[in-house]
């Protein structure tokens, strides 16, 4: 995480200027922008220690799954979406022509 890194200044800037506002709301969960902050740096912080460029992410949508989205894009780390409802086979697919290394 750099100071270039303008949307993790952005986090960093609601967190410190308004810890307590909502920043996310995903079904019945409410989650401030310190929380937010919080999680999502953790999570860059261990998507750094990865060799590879490309993180793939792909789950059922939930407040995880947002927070490993922002940790990969904070992380400097390429980013790819995959369809969680796709069926297994083009999941693999996508992330071969993606060049991501599956583990």
């Amino acid at each position: 995480m750099t100071e270039k890194n303008t949307f993790y200044n952005m986090l960093k800037s609601n967190a410190q200027n308004r810890p307590d506002a909502v920043a996310i709301v995903y079904d019945t969960m409410k989650v401030t922008y310190a929380k937010f902050f919080e999680d999502v740096t953790k999570k860059a912080l261990h998507f750094q220690k990865y060799d590879g460029k490309r993180i793939a992410i792909f789950g059922p949508a939930s407040y995880r799954w947002i927070v490993n989205m922002f940790g990969a894009i904070v992380a400097g780390r390429d980013l790819v979406l995959i369809d969680f409802f796709l069926p297994h086979d083009s999941r693999v697919d996508l992330l071969k022509k993606t060049e991501v290394a599956i583990r």
